[in-house]
């Protein structure tokens, strides 16, 4: 799952990053912005397919009770369009 989530952000937007270091503890943020640095390219096939299997999970682990995921209005806006 670290593999999948290093490479997710990889593609991933600025602010979304900063949401995720934010949720993590000091230590992992610092070990996972390192990961970072030193990936490589990556194919943006490869992010997209890590992004769905972090989407999934989290989707699983909502739905069982496991952890509570926020949903902005404006997603909620989106959701319902």
């Amino acid at each position: 799952m670290v593999a999948d989530l290093t490479t997710a952000l990889k593609g991933a937007p600025e602010e979304i990053r900063r949401v995720a270091f934010e949720d993590l503890s000091e230590n992992a943020a610092a070990s996972l912005k390192e990961d970072l640095e030193a990936m490589g390219p990556v194919r943006q096939r490869d992010v997209l397919a890590a992004q769905q299997r972090i989407v999934t999970t989290v989707r699983a682990l909502g739905e069982g009770g496991k952890i509570s995921v926020r949903v902005s209005e404006q997603q909620a806006e989106e959701m319902v369009a």
